[in-house]
């Protein structure tokens, strides 16, 4: 049978983004890519975790941003380093996956450098 859907869960970090499609558990968190408020790192962690768990049940995880670079690096870093990885190897895989161009936003990179 084939699956309709290509993510099981999705990561929604852009306010504006589309709703996913039906059967597919979406959690919306949308925060600007710019600097990184204290009130809002926490719930940023509590995504990344989320995500993680659900990663980690074999679901497929779709993160997602506007452009697909900072917000979605950040958080994905975060789920990366919650795997076991260090801090430089998640920023190295994101950018090599990604583009050269992901976690620009050195206050994105700078916490994850400083995580954990």
């Amino acid at each position: 049978m084939n699956d309709p859907k290509p993510f099981d869960v999705v990561v929604s970090l852009n306010s504006y983004a589309l709703p996913v499609g039906w059967l597919v558990k979406e959690l919306r968190f949308g925060f600007a890519d710019g600097p990184l408020a204290p009130e809002i790192i926490e719930e940023i962690e509590h995504v990344a975790e989320w995500a993680y768990l659900e990663w980690k049940k074999g679901r497929r995880v779709l993160v997602r941003c506007e452009a697909g670079l900072n917000r979605s690096g950040l958080v994905i870093g975060l789920i990366l380093m919650q795997d076991g990885m260090s801090a430089k190897e998640a920023i190295a895989l994101i950018r090599k996956k990604r583009s050269h161009h992901a976690l620009s936003n050195k206050e994105f990179e700078n916490h994850l450098l400083g995580w954990g």
